[in-house]
């Protein structure tokens, strides 16, 4: 089978899905609720392509990322990220929620936290903790610089979107800091 022809669009992957009759209870691709109807895997990619840093991805591209990611619990209380310290790590919530301690701020299902600093290498700025029973996908930067090699396409596609967005955050931070 060629490489066009495993390639699927959300659309014609939705169709099927919305057309089985095992995913009857699946309505509308956008809709939370509905999503949490969807086969797991297929949650998880839908979840993935839902996130600035991915959503620019192809399915195939997606399933690519969402294999380099490790399925974690974490309890209320338990310390994902701590202010200061360099990551290695991002995560994306699929349930639960996490909080940004000394914030109002939270991170919720469908939600990351953390890739733009883990993968510009900064330090937190925030300690980071679960609000409640928290499943996340935490996706190591060593594998996704593992693209490098095996998906130099994607990897490229990754780190520019990456850079575009610590861009948006760093000119959100000095139109913060210096009001005209």
């Amino acid at each position: 089978m060629s490489r066009a022809a495993r390639h699927y669009s959300w659309d014609a992957l939705w169709t099927r899905v919305r057309d089985d009759p095992a995913y009857g209870r699946c309505r509308n691709p956008w809709n939370w609720e509905d999503i949490m109807a969807i086969p797991k895997d297929l949650k998880l990619l839908k979840i993935i392509q839902k996130l600035e840093l991915f959503a620019h991805l192809t399915v195939e591209d997606a399933q690519v990322v969402l294999s380099l990611s490790e399925r974690k619990t974490y309890e209320p209380g338990d310390i994902v990220f701590r202010a200061r310290e360099v990551p290695h790590f991002f995560v994306v919530v699929v349930s639960g929620q996490l909080c940004l301690d000394e914030t109002i701020y939270t991170t919720d299902p469908g939600e990351s936290n953390g890739a733009i600093s883990a993968l510009t290498r900064q330090p937190h700025l925030f300690t980071v903790s679960a609000a409640s029973r928290s499943a996340v996908l935490a996706f190591e930067i060593l594998s996704i610089r593992t693209l490098k090699s095996s998906h130099p396409s994607l990897y490229g596609k990754i780190l520019e979107r990456a850079l575009e967005l610590a861009g948006n955050l760093l000119t959100e931070h000095m139109d913060l800091t210096n009001p005209t």
